[in-house]
């Protein structure tokens, strides 16, 4: 039996996707996922930030891809509900770590905003291939601040952008404009404070029965623990209400965490965390550190 310290040491969370066939009125009615599948799980340690499309018949999961405890994250595509069919998305700012690759549409177009806090920015990309695996630049949105977790949705013919900053987990930010690639103008609001369960976003924000939902990260019990989904009350240039409606939690056999959720054409997906056991883990924790402290001294 390990002890807790022990089981910091050497054991690391495996990350892999899940997905029901679940329409959204039938998600909010029951308040809960049916029938869940797990894709069969790729040989990287982590596979979360799923989002997904459904074009031409074909259904598409892009999700943050990284494959050790000390590497940065990248983005990568799937087909067929099968790791077998990854690529990596091609055309994003070489920035470093990369993930949750919000996915939107626009009339036939398809965007991606992946998360690159190091950036101190939220940049706009436009997919140039009908495999969805090249992007260009379009615009950026924001900039001037560690933006994370950036969600986009249209909603009274404005486009709204809400997101959080890097050391500010209690904080939303809202900026609206009347075109997708801005200018944004900044919520009067803003900082639009939220407590442990409101804040971070965890995936699509959603309309279903003319209501707006957004799902948030709840790290209450530890970070990536499970997904508050909240409708939206009121969300005007001057207001911004939300009421958290239901909890997702984890399920065996992915029973530490859930952190991350979308949604197209009755088709839900997920991700899911699970304790895995190495005894090479303690020096990859420490490289880890090592990278991330060596990374701060350079900026500074």
């Amino acid at each position: 039996m390990f002890t807790p310290i022990l089981s910091r040491l050497f054991f690391a969370d495996k990350w892999n996707i899940g997905y029901v066939f679940q329409s959204t009125e039938d998600f909010i009615s029951l308040e809960a996922l049916q029938n869940i599948n797990w894709l069969k799980e790729d040989t990287s340690l982590y596979a979360a930030d799923p989002f997904v499309l459904v074009k031409n018949a074909k259904i598409y999961i892009f999700y943050e891809d990284l494959r050790k405890t000390f590497s940065n994250g990248k983005i990568n595509v799937i087909q067929d509900l099968s790791f077998t069919t990854k690529k990596n998305v091609s055309g994003l700012s070489t920035c470093g770590h990369m993930s949750y690759p919000y996915i939107f549409q626009e009339g036939n177009d398809v965007y991606c905003i992946p998360e690159t806090s190091s950036l101190k920015e939220v940049r706009l990309y436009k997919f140039t291939n009908d495999h969805f695996t090249e992007v260009s630049p379009c615009a950026v949105l924001i900039e001037g601040q560690e933006f994370i977790d950036t969600s986009i949705f249209k909603y009274q013919d404005r486009y709204w952008l809400v997101t959080s900053v890097k050391g500010q987990p209690q904080n939303n930010y809202i900026y609206y404009s009347s075109k997708l690639a801005g200018p944004y103008k900044a919520h009067k609001l803003n900082p639009l404070p939220a407590d442990e369960t409101g804040g971070r976003g965890a995936g699509s924000v959603f309309m279903s029965n003319g209501k707006l939902y957004r799902p948030t990260q709840n790290t209450k019990v530890r970070y990536g623990y499970s997904v508050i989904i909240n409708r939206i009350d009121s969300l005007t240039t001057k207001s911004y209400s939300t009421k958290p409606i239901f909890e997702i939690r984890p399920k065996k056999p992915y029973n530490r965490g859930v952190h991350n959720i979308s949604f197209a054409d009755n088709l839900i997906v997920f991700d899911g965390k699970r304790a895995i056991f190495s005894p090479f883990m303690p020096l990859a924790k420490l490289l880890k550190r090592c990278r991330y402290y060596s990374n701060r001294l350079f900026k500074n």
